[in-house]
């Protein structure tokens, strides 16, 4: 009778920790769960990623995954809880453990104030992304094809128009580190009068060098989508505010390759182990990287600004 008692005072003891209150002048009547509940202020979309709501009954304790999604023109700057003027979390996905009844509102705000004339996303990387490319108008847009280090579009992409050289691969007249290619001058980041995103855009903008290019590619989550009938990539930031990428594929010669399947953006990195190429991004719908190739093929340029 003894040890009979003493197993059930352990049993006690055992289910008696799970009744813990989540109750908080609620009327939530379940003290062994948790009302958790999501909004947003305008401008944006909130969710509990593994119930896929805005208010759910969770046990005490549970790992709640929260995520906010801003509209196209908005940011997202903070989940909040109550009046607090200092937000819990400044990332789009926040993870936290349920032991209380909460409600907490994501804040969106409209883009900031365009760089001389053009918009950009904050993406919570080291430098803001455009919001579309060179040339172009609208993020779906494809906008212009440029050889690197030039400045204006043209009818043909070859070693024979490119400005940089005397019509051959190993006559490089700028940007050359090796004499094999041409006259040496060690120049490996093109100058702002040869950065396409500068000269036409102003102010700050320049083109992204591949540092930049890398970061984008390994801090974001990318997504292969269609917006507004134009295949490319939704690249979101790790603070949930988000860039489209079309693919516009790539010009050789006099013409267009890969538009719709591939996207090609040209960094301001020359690659040095052989001079006669430059850095760029490229992905398709399954992948995305970088790779180097001739500096006469006329890619898409995303500008960066700080």
């Amino acid at each position: 009778m003894k040890r009979h008692y003493s197993f059930l005072l352990v049993f006690l003891v055992a289910f008696s920790s799970i009744f813990v209150s989540c109750d908080e002048n609620d009327d939530f009547e379940d003290l062994n769960r948790c009302k958790i509940t999501v909004t947003a202020t305008e401008g944006g979309k909130v969710k509990i990623s593994k119930y896929l709501e805005t208010s759910e009954n969770v046990l005490y304790g549970s790992e709640i995954e929260v995520v906010a999604t801003p509209d196209e023109g908005y940011e997202f700057t903070g989940w909040y809880v109550g009046n607090s003027t200092e937000p819990v979390s400044t990332d789009a996905v926040f993870t936290f453990v349920a032991t209380k009844n909460s409600t907490l509102t994501a804040h969106f705000a409209k883009n900031s104030k365009p760089i001389n004339g053009h918009e950009y996303v904050d993406l919570g990387l080291s430098v803001k992304w455009a919001t579309c490319n060179v040339g172009a108008t609208s993020p779906e847009e494809l906008g212009g094809y440029y050889a690197w280090g030039e400045t204006d579009e043209k009818d043909e992409y070859l070693w024979s128009t490119y400005k940089w050289c005397n019509g051959s691969y190993d006559s490089q007249t700028k940007y050359c580190t090796n004499s094999y290619h041409g006259t040496v001058d060690n120049k490996t980041v093109l100058d702002p009068e040869d950065d396409v995103a500068h000269v036409k855009w102003g102010g700050s903008w320049r083109m992204p060098t591949k540092a930049e290019q890398d970061e984008l590619r390994n801090n974001c989550t990318w997504t292969w989508t269609t917006q507004n009938g134009v295949n490319g990539y939704k690249v979101t930031g790790p603070n949930g505010n988000s860039i489209f990428l079309p693919a516009a594929g790539l010009r050789y010669g006099t013409d267009l390759y890969y538009s719709g399947s591939v996207g090609f953006f040209w960094s301001s990195s020359l690659y040095e182990g052989y001079g006669v190429s430059a850095y760029y991004l490229y992905f398709d719908s399954s992948d995305c990287g970088w790779s180097y190739n001739n500096r006469y093929y006329g890619l898409s340029v995303r500008p960066v600004s700080e």
